[in-house]
């Protein structure tokens, strides 16, 4: 997987949310993106994220 990205970023359109889970077992939900190429690149929550 990819490293994180900024929380504000924005996805372009040829990526989809492929699934989510806890990909990393921090107990903490990720997202799984995927291109239309078919690419994959995953977004792991931070451990340090505080909700808002």
């Amino acid at each position: 997987m990819t490293e994180p990205a900024a929380v504000n970023q924005a996805v372009s359109s040829d990526w989809k949310g492929a699934s989510s889970g806890d990909f990393n077992g921090d107990g903490r939900a990720d997202i799984l993106w995927r291109k239309v190429s078919g690419q994959l690149s995953g977004w792991l929550e931070p451990i340090n994220r505080q909700a808002d």
